[in-house]
């Protein structure tokens, strides 16, 4: 129920919560232009929450939408002016126009109860963003082997400069897809920015540049990872 939606098109990620919605095609007044092929639909498709679901709805007239589950041989096909609810973890949403293929990459997360439990905390005012001190943020589960993973090079070695892993490298080290990679962390920017570090998060017409760069530089600076927390690396090796 309370599932986000992350969405990948070449390597443009997009993480929805429940209340949000993404629309996707040819013109420019969508959340995710696709291309300006003109055999594709100018606004083609939507995904959206409702019911406790993710959906997915085709608005366009002629052009056919694959939704195919990217763990089992399980596909869904959606013709135009229909909706269908998601229900496979990781999938493929797969259309073409003209003689060009397009395909989105989706994945649906449940929040882990450590995730929840922090997220709580920073709805009831315990931990209230007009008071938090930044340092009190809590980072528990993935987010901190995420946090530890980007900060190790620095930790390791304080008087050099600041160098971070690849994207790729850090998801290979620990077993995750590039969307999922992305979707941590996008969540952990948002926790951060909500307690007031900047330059976290993009505004609606742009990307946050550098925004690993600038966690990172505020997880060693405020104490939030320190060089104790490199054993928990331990039975990750590079």
């Amino acid at each position: 129920p309370d599932s986000t939606l992350t969405v990948d098109f070449a390597g443009d990620v997009r993480t929805l919560e429940p209340g949000d919605e993404l629309t996707f095609g040819r013109g420019d007044g969508n959340d995710l232009t696709i291309d300006t092929n003109p055999q594709l639909h100018r606004r083609f498709g939507l995904l959206f929450h409702r019911d406790e679901a993710w959906w997915l709805r085709n608005n366009g007239s002629r052009i056919t939408l694959t939704i195919q589950d990217q763990n089992s041989r399980s596909s869904a096909t959606l013709t135009a002016g229909k909706e269908i609810s998601l229900s496979f973890a990781e999938a493929a949403i797969a259309f073409k126009a003209g003689g060009t293929n397009y395909e989105l990459l989706i994945e649906m997360q449940v929040p882990t109860v450590e995730e929840e439990q922090a997220a709580a905390e920073l709805e009831d005012g315990t931990l209230n963003a007009m008071t938090i001190d930044q340092s009190q943020v809590p980072l528990v589960g993935d987010q901190r082997l995420l946090a530890i993973a980007l900060a190790e090079t620095k930790l390791r070695d304080p008087h050099q400069p600041l160098t971070l892993p690849t994207n790729k490298s850090v998801a290979h080290r620990f077993g995750w897809s590039m969307t999922t990679f992305n979707r941590k962390l996008d969540r952990m920017c948002k926790k951060y920015a909500r307690a007031g570090v900047s330059g976290l998060v993009g505004t609606p017409g742009g990307l946050a540049s550098d925004r690993r760069t600038k966690l990172v530089e505020h997880l060693i600076s405020s104490g939030g990872v320190t060089v104790r927390d490199l054993d928990l690396l331990d039975e990750f090796p590079v």
